[in-house]
């Protein structure tokens, strides 16, 4: 796997006309920023954070994303239970 991960790294470098370290520095950020609107949205859909709340932090389009995901999940679960 590491072999393949570096081959990335150098594959999107180049491609980017950057330097690998750059590359790193911002998938980090890109990772991070990832992560944390994942866990927003978590402790919103676990109603340990407020709607009001979760939309300051990660947007009304992110918030309005994991709700129709969460209902589309529900309405499956139910469907299958039903089957």
């Amino acid at each position: 796997m590491q072999k393949t991960m570096t081959a990335r790294l150098e594959q999107v470098a180049k491609l980017r006309h950057e330097l690998p370290q750059n590359v790193i520095a911002q998938a980090i950020e890109i990772g991070v920023s990832r992560m944390y609107m994942d866990s927003i949205l978590a402790r919103y859909l676990k109603k340990r954070l407020s709607r009001r709340q979760a939309v300051q932090a990660v947007g009304l389009e992110a918030v309005q994303m994991a709700e129709t995901q969460q209902t589309a999940v529900r309405e499956d679960v139910a469907w299958g239970l039903r089957a």
